[in-house]
């Protein structure tokens, strides 16, 4: 999570409410920040569950786009959480901007 912010707070990521911390509410911080995104670059975040048939359990797929599909990724790794499936994804997410800035 610590990468995470590191990354956000260098590309100028500030959460409208600041009473939000990324140490203490992650969850809502990266809700936060995943509608910056959102808003600022017009990157799409989709996190899918499955039930893992094999375990029996509930597994999460992300799929990073663009309004135009100009960058895409679909990551077949597995997390076991939705808010691990969502860290991950906005952490590749801003590796992929930092590169392109």
């Amino acid at each position: 999570m610590k990468e995470l912010y590191i990354l956000a707070n260098k590309l100028g990521f500030k959460p409208q409410n600041l009473s939000i911390s990324w140490k203490t509410d992650s969850y809502l911080w990266m809700c936060e920040l995943q509608k910056w995104l959102r808003e600022k670059y017009k990157f799409h975040i989709e996190i899918e569950d499955f039930d893992d048939i094999k375990s029996g359990e509930l597994v999460y797929f992300t799929t990073l786009r663009t309004k135009h599909a100009e960058y895409y990724h679909k990551d077949n790794k597995q997390f076991s959480g939705y808010e691990d499936a969502l860290e991950f994804s906005l952490t590749t997410l801003l590796k992929q901007i930092k590169l392109i800035n």
